[in-house]
């Protein structure tokens, strides 16, 4: 079971990198990081690994920022993604790679521009904004690895604060995370190679996320918004560019 040594030190690369990304702003791990990572290895392989490596930094944030999240809004939302999980293992198994990159692109931008216009979820409906934003994600997840957009653009578009954002999102990402490797285990996906490479990454996610705590103090909430919107933007294009180009 050789793993060549460059791949390992891409992901401990990316993986620290990413890893403070998320704790700054809420979300962006997976949307860093696996559009990194697939310049160095299949997509498919990328998200399994990714899945393994995030949940200790997920979990951390979540431990830190739980005492702002509104639980019931984290149970609808976990409670959604739930189904959504299964959905998107099938998909990664039987889609081809761009055709799924396209449409997160779309799907993306689509989201940035009704948040750019100042949309919001109208108070009545905001549980069934959080039915779809947590399915889609769950089906995201196990597909593509980049289960974040459409729960930032629900929360974002619920004029939520910050610290209540980043921990709801944190919230699903640790429960989430956790069945997702599940998941990947049983079906077959999560092998030997995954398991030690992921292993090898896992203290530089956690150091990223301590780097990302001291420096999430001082973003304000101006530039948490403007943050929020350059990572969507970002991916988008990044996630376009692929599907198109490579």
């Amino acid at each position: 079971m050789a793993i060549p040594p460059g791949r390992v030190a891409a992901v401990i690369a990316v993986v620290l990198v990413a890893s403070v990304l998320q704790r700054v702003s809420g979300f962006g791990f997976a949307l860093v990081a696996t559009s990194l990572l697939a310049l160095a290895m299949p997509v498919s392989d990328a998200v399994v690994i990714l899945s393994f490596v995030s949940i200790p930094s997920t979990a951390l944030t979540w431990h830190q920022l739980r005492g702002h999240a509104d639980p019931r809004q984290l149970r609808r939302l976990i409670a959604w993604t739930l189904p959504g999980l299964p959905l998107g293992l099938i998909v990664h198994a039987s889609v081809p790679d761009r055709p799924m990159r396209l449409i997160l692109a779309i799907v993306i931008s689509m989201a940035v521009a009704l948040l750019i216009t100042g949309w919001k979820v109208p108070v009545h409906h905001v549980a069934r904004a959080d039915a779809v934003a947590g399915f889609a994600a769950g089906v995201l997840n196990t597909s593509t690895g980049t289960n974040g957009p459409p729960l930032v653009f629900d929360l974002t578009s619920q004029g939520i604060t910050p610290d209540r954002l980043r921990a709801t999102l944190s919230g699903v990402f640790a429960f989430s995370g956790i069945t997702t490797v599940t998941l990947f285990a049983i079906e077959g996906s999560l092998d030997g190679k995954a398991l030690v490479t992921g292993a090898a990454a896992m203290p530089f996610a956690i150091v990223g996320q301590r780097v990302g705590t001291r420096l999430s103090a001082g973003v304000s909430e101006a530039l948490f918004r403007r943050l929020t919107f350059a990572l969507l933007i970002g991916t988008a294009l990044s996630t376009g560019a692929k599907a198109i180009f490579f």
